[in-house]
């Protein structure tokens, strides 16, 4: 899907609602986003794992994966992303952990967990929150 773009340049990138295809993001792509500052994949059920490379973005601000039923892991490297203060992993069904290196994005506030399988204690990102942060965690009955 990404082959020959040039996301040297790229501040934004969303990508919604994608079925099927199970090259949504590529580690080639996200290699050359050292200025992407916002990246959006809600609704890509069909992302499993996020690229490694997302390290290389180390200006993100804002990741939202909401609703990316399948998304298994985080990786190691999202620790690189020492800017990023939104996280959202809402309905991310399949999402049991958190890298211990996401405790490294110290601007992280208020992650929205809700309907996660996260089970506390969250000792990666307690580091990452400050006193007005909150957590919120849900579970399907």
């Amino acid at each position: 899907m990404w082959h020959d773009f040039d996301a040297e340049k790229l501040g934004e990138l969303t990508v919604r609602n994608v079925q099927g295809l199970t090259d949504v993001l590529s580690e080639s792509m996200l290699k050359n986003c050292s200025v992407l500052a916002k990246l959006d994949l809600q609704s890509c059920t069909s992302l499993v794992p996020l690229p490694e490379a997302i390290g290389n973005c180390t200006k993100l601000k804002k990741l939202n994966l909401s609703w990316c039923h399948n998304l298994v892991a985080l990786p190691k490297a999202i620790g690189n992303s020492t800017q990023l203060n939104g996280l959202n992993l809402q309905c991310c069904e399949s999402l049991v952990a958190l890298p211990k290196a996401i405790g490294n994005c110290t601007k992280l506030n208020e992650p929205n967990l809700e309907w996660c399988r996260i089970v506390p204690p969250l000792k990666p990102l307690a580091t990452a929150y400050s006193s007005k942060s909150s957590i919120c965690i849900g579970a399907r009955v």
